[in-house]
């Protein structure tokens, strides 16, 4: 992850996080890890990869990425209702 971020410092992108956090370099020990057991015989993986800029109320969620690529996007702003009753 270090090789492939720190060229980018001071411009880095949600992109950028995510192609790191998808690496499969030394699978099945890599940063994006598949299902397997350990050395006790229970079941390990990386179960989600969250990108978020919080600032601007956004997330990102992905499930269980050495299996499912797909992200799923939230917008984490107060809607309308939420800001007029605040105000009161």
């Amino acid at each position: 992850m270090r090789e492939q971020l720190t060229p980018k410092r001071g411009k880095l992108t949600l992109e950028d996080f995510r192609q790191a956090f998808f690496d499969d370099y030394a699978s099945p020990w890599s940063v994006c890890r598949p299902p397997r057991p350990n050395n006790r015989g229970n079941l390990v993986a990386t179960s989600a990869m969250v990108l978020m800029r919080p600032g601007q109320g956004h997330l990102e969620a992905c499930p269980m990425p050495a299996l499912n690529k797909r992200f799923t996007t939230y917008t984490l702003t107060p809607d309308s209702a939420a800001q007029r009753q605040a105000a009161e």
